[in-house]
């Protein structure tokens, strides 16, 4: 990179900011024919004052490592958490945590992918997924492994979140709303089912987002744009949903010194509501470690992530009781080696 090289680029990305500013409508790119846009408008802003929730808000999230990998086993391990909050007080913090053998194997000639849980997630019960499942179409051979172990995690997250969902009370996921395939569609039917025999309701706040406008731009730059301050809420961004979906979409600023615009989800049973849980999650938003982001997703996260130094040590501890000789790793760390250089 040089000096003559970066202004070129400037002035290119310059040139494509240029072209999106005329566009007469600018709305979000719909998931499916299923959405229809609303148009992105002033008159979508909420204001929003941060209030503590009469609810208990239980937050959820789920970490996993991968510690042995090989050409047709991968070894995972998992942690999920579960935080409760009344107003500003902690008042419950539980985990679950286990291992997860993900394998190959062939079945009437078919190869199959087939998981077998450990320790505290042994009860849930295995997946057994074809190579040819649509799970897997972007995926190659090795990945498909790791693949499996992903959707094993957000399975059991889902499974584990329905345990916390009381009377009347929230739960708030740090994952979209959107199920990513047929299993999770399953399980979040289950999940919102629950929900509404038990009078709860369920959300869920992005970290990040790559959605984009019919412009190109990334939705959070364009709302940006607008340069609304303080607390708020923009919604709605749709006029329709996918059954399948069942929630409906927005994105907050939680915090008047916020640097980030957070996708926001609710599900559509719980959608009159959606002020009311936004302004209880701002309530909780003012930590300076994030400000801006719910303390209790922080504290869940913690909690529930794997460091690469504990990574590290569970391969230590597994290889020293398992031995490192007996699995072909070789082919696989190739990579590391050359990282490492």
């Amino acid at each position: 990179m040089n000096k003559l090289l970066a202004a070129q680029i400037k002035q290119d990305i310059q040139s494509i900011s240029l072209q999106r500013m005329q566009y007469p409508i600018v709305f979000l790119q719909p998931f499916s024919s299923a959405y229809l846009s609303v148009p992105f408008s002033d008159e979508n802003f909420h204001s929003i004052k941060p209030v503590a929730s009469e609810k208990t808000i239980v937050f959820v999230d789920g970490g996993n490592a991968e510690i042995l990998k090989t050409p047709d086993y991968s070894l995972q391990f998992l942690r999920f958490a579960a935080v409760g909050f009344q107003g500003a007080k902690k008042i419950m913090q539980k985990k679950k945590e286990g291992y997860l053998l993900v394998s190959a194997k062939k079945i009437d000639k078919e190869l199959y992918f087939i998981t077998k849980g450990y320790g505290a997630i042994k009860e849930f019960p295995k997946l057994v997924l074809s190579a040819k499942d649509t799970l897997f179409s972007k995926n190659n051979e090795r990945t498909k492994l790791a693949a499996v172990g992903e959707l094993f995690r957000a399975l059991y997250e889902i499974h584990f979140a329905c345990s916390f969902i009381g009377h009347e009370n929230v739960l708030v996921f740090d994952r979209a709303l959107v199920p990513q395939n047929n299993y999770e569609e399953e399980s979040f039917t289950d999940l919102y089912t629950i929900a509404k025999n038990r009078n709860a309701i369920i959300c869920g706040l992005s970290k990040t987002t790559a959605l984009l406008c019919n412009t190109g731009e990334s939705v959070v730059s364009h709302l940006a744009l607008f340069q609304k301050q303080g607390y708020w809420l923009y919604y709605p961004v749709f006029s329709t949903y996918n059954f399948k979906h069942n929630a409906v979409l927005g994105f907050v600023k939680l915090h008047p010194k916020a640097t980030h615009i957070f996708r926001f989800e609710i599900a559509a049973e719980n959608k009159a509501v959606i002020k009311q849980m936004v302004s209880s999650l701002a309530f909780l938003a003012n930590d300076a470690v994030f400000v801006g982001y719910p303390y209790g997703l922080l504290v869940a996260d913690q909690f529930a992530r794997i460091s690469n130094k504990e990574k590290d040590y569970l391969q230590t501890i597994f290889f020293n009781y398992a031995g490192s000789k007996e699995f072909t790793t070789t082919a696989l760390n190739a990579h590391d080696i050359l990282d490492r250089i």
